[in-house]
């Protein structure tokens, strides 16, 4: 497309043209006529004013219509405000409305975000509002302070039950000092608070205070790492299984010792771990305790290396319980995994309130292979538990001393590439967990991710998952590309979480996206399936239309709009 422009006029000062008698032209047709219209040139000032505007198409509901208004306070502070009016089909006003402001400081020393989302339903008179702020300040080159806080009275849009609004906070304060007492060592402070969704008390933690220092010594052939850790966490109520208030103090140490000559490395590693807690219980007294645990783990990792690329892999793990209570509440991690590099930690748990308490031998290959253009990783390995009655064990359903394998693998070929990460059992070589990615760039980008876990794999999984990530992009010319997400619940006849298809036409001054959301997931509560069409038209220097944005804050894709509530 082009415009034929009569007669123009130019403000020096303000780098601003003005237009008049125009027509825009399409293959040398006169399509539209312009008396007057006006853009500033890229030396020009921010200005206030609409941004582009996007329309949505809700399937078999509303639509809705986004105005998004820019106003610069000063040359580091911005304002934007989406409006989001919906429409029922007749093209009429209703009752349901958002608006989402964004307000950005930016100095020399950092920046500071300022988010607020109001959501008003059609049928409801409550109003939800959800108020943000994150800000990282470098108060020098040692010192960094940032903060984040989350207040809101929304209705939970994720698996929830909740049908009324919930006050929830989310707060946190933190001090970071680099070369606090040494060279290289580290300090971090943090304040924190946080109120849950749920409706009861109990996950409500009104304020954490937490200290961790860092520092580590380097020698020849050896280095140390040393890492204090204080936490406290204070809850509104207790219940026998959650304390109303924790108070932890925590020292780990390592020294490592490396040895290596030409076709063997082994790293040595000594790791301590003192952990004292106390626990109160406001509402059964009875129930207060405290608990000291100790632990020391010797690990020594044998590498061998030789000519053929390929690498045999040793390391024995010996963990020892000084000192055990037993009394300990596990507030760090719930979470298990089994893969290559898990089965070579010292503590396959995550955290150190579960203690991983089998010595164990780990034996693992790995293959290194580069050939002009092709590249072959693989990874193989499998322990054997002197113990087999231990926690890690029970939770992974590991019935043999040895346990199942685990590899790893990475094949690239140009512009393909294939990544597994698989867990097959150690009898008959079943498959447990299966993690494929394949990425192809050439004629259409690809990529194709299937995840699969039998529910014998962990002792708290009920069912099999099986589930695939579709990632499809293509430059189709110089003027239109497309790209398609979507994600497939396999054990449920394909069925989408989500899928997205997205169609951009567009040249050097204009770009027309036309979006299509289908999203299926729907746990009869809060979270409903939606189809949704989203148009979104930009062109360039059209200063009634929208602004070129190059010197915004934080408006990079006009029309596009995340709440996320």
């Amino acid at each position: 497309w082009s415009l034929r422009i009569d007669k123009t006029s130019y403000d020096i000062k303000e780098d601003k043209f003005t237009h008049f008698d125009t027509f825009l032209q399409i293959a040398d047709y006169k399509v539209f006529y312009l008396p007057y219209f006006s853009h500033y040139g890229a030396k020009a000032p921010r200005k206030k004013g609409f941004l582009t505007p996007s329309i949505e198409f809700i399937v078999g509901s509303n639509q809705a219509v986004i105005t998004p208004y820019y106003f610069p306070l000063n040359q580091n502070t911005d304002i934007l405000l989406k409006p989001k009016i919906f429409l029922n089909q007749n093209l009429e006003l209703t009752e349901k409305f958002q608006l989402n402001t964004l307000l950005e400081n930016k100095n020399g020393n950092g920046n500071t975000l300022f988010s607020m989302d109001n959501i008003k339903n059609e049928g409801s008179g409550d109003i939800i509002t959800s108020f943000k702020i994150d800000t990282k300040q470098v108060i020098d080159r040692n010192i960094i302070f940032s903060a984040s806080g989350l207040f809101t009275n929304s209705i939970s849009t994720t698996r929830s039950i909740n049908e009324d609004p919930i006050t929830f906070e989310d707060i946190y304060l933190r001090l970071e000092n680099y070369n606090f007492f040494t060279r290289d060592d580290y300090l971090k402070t943090e304040l924190s608070s946080v109120e849950s969704f749920e409706s009861s008390n109990l996950n409500s933690i009104p304020i954490s205070p937490s200290i961790s220092y860092l520092s580590s010594l380097n020698f020849k052939n050896y280095s140390s790492i040393n890492e204090l850790d204080f936490i406290i966490l204070k809850r509104d109520e207790s219940s026998n299984s959650n304390p109303s208030e924790s108070f932890k103090i925590k020292l780990n140490n390592e020294l490592y010792n490396f040895i290596s000559n030409k076709n063997l490395s082994i790293q040595n590693k000594l790791y301590l771990s003192n952990q004292y807690n106390e626990f109160y219980f406001n509402k059964e007294k009875s129930l207060n305790h405290n608990s000291f645990k100790s632990i020391a783990t010797f690990s020594s990792d044998l590498n061998f290396n030789n000519s053929y690329n390929i690498t045999p892999r040793f390391k024995l793990i010996f963990p020892m319980q000084l000192e055990n209570e037993d009394k300990r509440i596990n507030e760090e991690s719930e979470s298990i995994t089994f893969n290559y590099q898990n089965q070579f930690s010292e503590n396959r748990f995550f955290g150190n309130d579960l203690f991983d308490s089998s010595p164990r031998v780990v034996y693992g290959i790995e293959n290194y292979l580069n050939l002009e253009n092709k590249e072959l990783i693989f990874k193989i390995n499998q322990s054997y538990d002197v113990n087999l009655n231990n926690n890690y064990s029970n939770k992974i359903n590991q019935r043999s001393k040895f346990s199942d394998f685990s590899i790893e693998s990475h094949l690239l070929v140009n512009d393909f590439s294939l990544k597994i990460d698989a867990r097959l059992g150690e009898e008959n070589l079943s498959k447990k967990e299966m993690n494929y990615e394949i990425n192809f760039e050439k004629f259409v980008s690809t990529s194709l991710i299937y995840n699969e876990t039998q529910s014998e794999a962990y002792s708290n999984l009920s069912n099999d998952t099986q589930s695939i990530v579709l990632e499809i992009s293509k430059k189709v010319n110089d003027n239109i590309n497309f790209n398609i997400d979507t994600n497939l619940d396999v054990k449920n006849n394909y069925d989408p979480y989500k899928s997205i298809f997205r169609l951009g036409i567009f040249d050097e001054c204009s770009q027309l996206d036309i979006s299509y959301s289908n999203t299926r997931f729907n746990d009869n509560f809060n979270t409903q399936p939606e189809e949704k069409i989203s148009l979104t038209f930009n062109m360039d220097y059209l200063g009634f239309f929208g602004y070129e944005q190059s010197t915004d804050l934080f408006f990079k894709e006009p029309g596009s709009v995340n709440y996320g509530l």
